[in-house]
């Protein structure tokens, strides 16, 4: 048995379940909105542990899954202590305490679980969500590969270091926000500084120089293969800073890149120090042939990777799974 754990509507989780469907294996995709029931533990060295639960109506056990796909959302429990703040502010000390041994003994039992199921991960697990992005561009500066010069200062002062006729800004980590029932995430933009001025403080923000590129890398790693496109980005003003400002009346051209060995070796040591079996990497080529590493995204889409090139990477992912 095979588990996914995606929201309800993720196009990429889609595509992937019909090729699973197209190979007869069995699945069970499921949401934060489908709670996960622990029934048993059965830790027992002579028979080997297991763990009884119900998911979807189904009464499993985590010996049954042979693999497990995290894409999106995240695992759900039954809240086995529900209890209003009335009832909760009724209680004595006595009981009070109680609750909260046994609210913490459960919390035990759900890290338990999921400890056991992200070791049947053949892909992605939701700690990847996690990895700090400062930390992977610290470390691939480290391995060797280039990086733009970046700051995260407060004050315009700050950036007086920056090297580059441009600057752009970004978000320090993955920003996905809700309003009005729908999702949005932050863009990079260009930005002027004074750092001749030493204005009010603001929040600390990250500042990078601003790579002229002469071609945009969208590289997907999957099964220790790297998956690369080359993206004709600066033919477009609307994408010249971030590709995700879609061109839809003249889209960019997208084309498969093979990098060098010496990029894709430096690249797998990053991978295997934060412990990612798959991810896509953002990358640039230099107008003077220079590779810059910018991130690696352990959850992002690959569907501007495998369709323009053909590499039927949903397929792919359905027969590791």
């Amino acid at each position: 048995m095979i588990l996914i754990c995606s929201n309800e509507e993720e196009p990429t989780t889609d595509l992937v379940c019909e090729w699973l469907n197209f190979y007869n294996k069995k699945f069970i995709r499921f949401s934060s909105k489908d709670k996960i029931k622990i029934k048993k533990v059965l830790i027992n060295s002579m028979e080997g542990g297991d763990i009884y639960f119900e998911l979807k109506g189904q009464n499993m056990k985590l010996s049954d899954v042979n693999s497990y796909w995290y894409r999106r959302s995240k695992l759900s429990f039954y809240d086995e202590l529900s209890m209003s703040k009335e009832e909760i502010r009724l209680l004595d000390d006595y009981n009070f305490a109680i609750l909260n041994i046994n609210i913490s003994e459960y919390k035990n039992i759900i890290s338990f679980f999921k400890a056991e199921l992200d070791l049947k991960s053949k892909l992605n697990k939701f700690s990847d969500t996690k990895i700090n992005k400062l930390k992977i561009l610290n470390q691939a500066a480290r391995l060797g590969l280039n990086i733009p010069q970046t700051i995260i200062g407060k004050n315009e002062l700050d950036f007086k270091d920056l090297k580059g006729e441009s600057t752009i800004t970004k978000a320090i980590g993955d920003i996905i926000f809700e309003f009005k029932n729908k999702s949005y995430g932050l863009m990079t933009n260009k930005i002027e500084i004074n750092s001749s001025k030493c204005k009010e403080e603001f929040f600390y923000t990250l500042l990078q120089n601003q790579v002229e590129k002469k071609l945009e890398l969208r590289i997907f790693y999957l099964d220790n293969t790297f998956y690369s496109t080359a993206i004709f980005s600066q033919s477009s003003d609307l994408t010249k800073v971030d590709f995700r400002n879609y061109d839809l009346s003249n889209p960019n051209r997208v084309v498969p890149y093979k990098l060098p060995i010496e990029i894709e070796d430096k690249l797998s040591n990053l991978f295997e120090e934060f412990d990612l079996k798959s991810g896509s990497v953002d990358m640039a080529l230099t107008l003077d042939d220079k590779y810059i590493f910018f991130e690696i995204n352990p959850i992002g889409q690959f569907e501007q990777v495998s369709f323009p090139s053909n590499y039927y990477l949903h397929k792919k992912i359905a027969e590791i799974l």
